[in-house]
């Protein structure tokens, strides 16, 4: 993940993150599709899959149960852009044109 850029922009209330969040978001190292049934499909440059759940809580954080673990991030939303911010560190996604 790159060192800290900037957030993509602005803070969805919960309900309309999670409209926002369903289709695919890619970026070079990795593809997310967020379905909504709240399951997700990510897939790494290297063609490794992983199957998971996913939701928004109540503060507006993305939920995700991946690889066997629980993860918390913040995310935002501008235009085309996904930020979440991980452990300090924010991955940037694009959406995919299909989605």
């Amino acid at each position: 993940m790159p060192d800290n850029p900037p957030p993509a922009g602005e803070r969805l209330e919960p309900g309309r993150l999670r409209e926002a969040l369903i289709g695919e978001w890619k970026n070079p190292l990795l593809s997310v599709r967020l379905h909504e049934d709240g399951t997700l499909t990510a897939t790494t440059a290297a063609g490794a899959d992983q199957a998971g759940r996913w939701s928004v809580d109540p503060a507006g954080r993305v939920r995700a149960d991946l690889m066997g673990g629980a993860v918390v991030v913040d995310a935002s939303i501008a235009g085309d852009e996904l930020a979440l911010v991980i452990n300090g560190r924010t991955l940037l996604l694009r959406r995919s044109p299909a989605s």
